[in-house]
């Protein structure tokens, strides 16, 4: 994976790049990310790299999708969810490993799209496909 391998050689830069938006998103709680376009811009580009090469994985892989409908506040949250992942599973993204999805991770991105969903809704089943277990259960009811 060239994307992925690209990536690693800048990894201070990248986790860098997160802690500044997250830093940015924390300073300014009270507005919408929108009110900051070229800082929504920036976030989203970042968060659209991590997701390409795989330093994040489930529901945080879409996580550039979700940004520009958030609060500031909803949008560090969700920030500091992506930086936890790569912090939690870094040893296994400096070893091109895959990663899985993260349950902390899933009720972050769960309760932002419940949060939003006059907006996301759309993007529910797409961000959190329902597991195998729950589809058998709706069928046998």
């Amino acid at each position: 994976d060239p994307e992925r391998k690209a990536l690693l050689v800048c990894a201070p830069l990248v986790c860098s790049l997160v802690s500044v938006a997250l830093a940015h998103w924390k300073g300014t709680r009270m507005l919408l990310t929108s009110s900051f376009p070229a800082e929504l811009k920036n976030s989203c580009m970042i968060l659209e790299c991590l997701a390409l090469a795989r330093w994040v994985a489930g529901p945080l892989s879409y996580a550039s999708e979700l940004l520009p409908f958030l609060s500031c506040h909803e949008a560090a949250v969700l920030l500091t969810a992506v930086q936890t992942f790569i912090r939690k599973h870094f040893s296994q993204i400096l070893a091109c490993e895959e990663t899985a999805g993260d349950l902390e991770c899933s009720d972050v991105v769960r309760n932002l799209l419940i949060n939003h969903i006059q907006e996301l809704g759309h993007l529910y089943c797409h961000c959190l496909p329902p597991s195998t277990s729950t589809l058998r259960n709706l069928q046998q009811n």
